[in-house]
């Protein structure tokens, strides 16, 4: 069974349901996944002007999109399907069938007598060699 993360992450997904009116720059949108109004990556500079700045015509332009239903473009959901039941890959529309995974290889054993704190002793060098080549 393909198990896609795609299909199971919900973090910035179309909602069922409307979501928050923005009312700050940390209050609104996702109703329970925090957002914030502007990614400022931790300034404080920007942080402090989202605070102090007059954004009530941004957010109520948020909050018109919002409010805007989300719907499924028929065209392009026959076109998805299309892909499905012909096995065609492309974007995140996921493979019909799951992939062959190689077997595992085999780990090569450690070597008698050799000192593997020692990362200079030619014994180690040979072993580490045969090693890398099972990679």
């Amino acid at each position: 069974k393909f198990e896609s993360v795609v299909g199971h992450t919900t973090r910035h997904q179309p909602m069922v349901v409307p979501p928050l009116d923005w009312t700050g720059p940390n209050e609104g949108g996702y109703i329970a996944l925090n957002v914030d109004f502007m990614r400022t990556h931790g300034c404080q500079v920007q942080q402090e002007a989202l605070q102090h700045a007059d954004l009530s015509t941004v957010f109520d332009g948020l909050n018109v999109l919002g409010r805007i239903p989300w719907r499924i473009q028929k065209d392009m959901l026959n076109v998805a399907q299309k892909l499905w039941e012909d096995g065609i890959v492309i974007g995140e529309i996921p493979a019909k069938h799951d992939f062959v995974l190689p077997p595992k290889p085999i780990k090569p054993e450690m070597r008698k007598g050799v000192d593997y704190k020692d990362k200079e002793s030619p014994g180690y060098k040979e072993a580490m060699l045969e090693y890398n080549a099972y990679r």
